[in-house]
């Protein structure tokens, strides 16, 4: 079974899927007729941004698929992307075919003197793995906190030195501060995965980074910062439509601004439970 590719990147690019118009059959169990259209949520402002600057309508995607499409949609694009990172960049991992009933969940911008420590106490309620991409100059400080992620079953990534945009980094900057970092992790774990920050990149990182013994992995799903959804509203469901067994699912901490990680971490293990999913790491997924 191949890994799978669903990038912004590839569904800006088109791969051959259209885009619904902004209004969407009833949910199946909703109690409405499925013919009725559901009118079309307000569109946030276009100019207005997340903490890492991503437009707020995309905010909670990393597919680039606009918030009001459901789940067939999401999984048309989901195959299309697939189909062209098998044939492009197959080293690169963002979803997973499988039967088996679990996700990768990941943790972006680490580590955080408090906050790291709390997402773990809910992952280990949870009984839950994950995988944690560090960012290198965060690290001291905060040994402690890597050999608790490790200590407790889940993985390391590489995240590079900084948190920027990858896709800008000159490329002796790039290979430098990819090494550098892995070289940091190793004293706690080998490393076998890195993530661009800002979650874009060029083919020739990837390729780079395969020289260096790490491979890309993006997401299938980007869950924006902020307080979890409201249970049974638009966008818990918009949300939830996109996860399936073999998603990688990303979010964010490393700062205490983000602290609302935490109620949204426990959330998702409890809706992923009741779909009768269950979150591993990186490489186990990539295993499966």
């Amino acid at each position: 079974m191949a890994d799978a590719l669903a990038s912004g990147a590839s569904a800006r690019k088109g791969v051959g899927v259209q885009v619904p118009p902004r209004a969407q059959m009833a949910d199946p169990g909703s109690g409405r007729e499925p013919w009725r259209r559901e009118p079309a949520p307000a569109t946030p402002d276009p100019s207005s941004t997340g903490p890492s600057g991503t437009p707020a309508r995309w905010r909670d995607v990393a597919t680039s698929i606009p918030p009001w499409t459901g789940a067939a949609t999401g999984r048309a694009i989901a195959a299309s992307t697939r189909w062209a990172t098998e044939h492009v960049l197959p080293s690169v991992c963002c979803s997973r075919r499988t039967d088996e009933p679990i996700v990768a969940l990941t943790f972006d911008d680490g580590p955080h003197e408090a906050l790291t420590h709390d997402v773990l106490d809910v992952l280990a309620r949870h009984d839950a793995d994950a995988t944690f991409f560090v960012i290198g100059e965060r690290v001291p400080g905060n040994e402690d906190v890597l050999a608790r992620i490790v200590d407790e079953g889940h993985e390391l990534g590489n995240h590079l030195m900084r948190d920027e945009a990858s896709i800008l980094l000159p490329r002796e900057r790039f290979l430098g501060d990819l090494a550098r970092n892995s070289a940091l992790l190793a004293d706690y774990q080998d490393v076998t995965w890195w993530r661009p920050g800002s979650g874009w990149m060029t083919p020739s990182m990837v390729r780079d980074g395969v020289e260096q013994g790490v491979r890309c992995a993006l997401g299938t799903l980007v869950i924006a910062d902020g307080p979890p959804p409201d249970p049974g509203s638009w966008r818990e469901r918009r949300l939830l439509a996109q996860v399936r067994a073999g998603s990688v699912i990303v979010l964010h901490e490393g700062t205490a601004a983000r602290s609302d990680v935490v109620d949204t971490t426990d959330w998702l293990l409890r809706r992923l439970a009741e779909r009768g999913l269950r979150s591993v790491t990186m490489s186990e997924l990539s295993n499966a």
